[in-house]
């Protein structure tokens, strides 16, 4: 379109000049020729002008074309290779995949699942003593029972007399029971995780 706009302008100034060439030079039909011959070489070299000029613009916006092409291209070539690698990247449970594996968006080189330990005891048998009443007798000044736990006229007559009639008569009785002996506390579940 240039080069159009400007053959025209250019073929009109020649046909100026030409008048005024034919009109008021002393060369006449001469000096019109050189002035045309003049004039199509100044044209010539101004369409080859605008044609380089053209043509420089058109191989910067194809370089530049190419490059942004070339820059996605290298883009999209990262981000595939990032989603092959998260997805040859096995998913870590803790159980059966441990090792180098994926979870959450981190990469671990070791990803553990503990469960929970529940506490370990035992019982012992632990034996105690309690005083407990089994009858009742007669019991002498002197702190002793009668032999027949008598109740008549003569008790205790070789021991002081009577202290008590239907005194309780206390006895040591073992006992036994489980107590319950912790050997180690319970631990909650957890993950042990080292990324890399």
């Amino acid at each position: 379109m240039k080069r159009v706009l400007i053959g025209t302008i250019l073929a009109s100034f020649v046909c100026v000049l030409s008048v005024a060439s034919i009109n008021h030079s002393p060369l006449g039909s001469y000096g019109v020729a050189i002035e045309e011959a003049i004039s199509i070489e100044e044209v010539v070299d101004i369409e080859e002008t605008v044609s380089e000029e053209a043509l420089n613009m058109g191989e910067i916006g194809r370089t530049e074309e190419s490059a942004n092409v070339e820059k996605t291209a290298k883009v999209e070539e990262t981000v595939n290779l990032l989603d092959e690698k998260d997805e040859s990247i096995p998913e870590c449970d803790g159980i059966l995949i441990i090792k180098d594996c994926i979870f959450e968006g981190v990469v671990y080189s070791s990803y553990v699942y503990h469960p929970e330990v529940p506490e370990v005891y035992d019982y012992e048998t632990v034996t105690t003593y309690n005083k407990e009443v089994v009858g009742y007798c007669t019991l002498c000044k002197d702190g002793t029972y009668s032999p027949t736990c008598a109740t008549g006229r003569g008790a205790c007559s070789h021991h002081g007399g009577v202290l008590q009639w239907n005194a309780p008569v206390y006895k040591t009785v073992p006992k036994q029971s489980q107590k319950k002996v912790l050997i180690s506390s319970s631990k909650p579940a957890y993950y042990e995780k080292v990324a890399k």
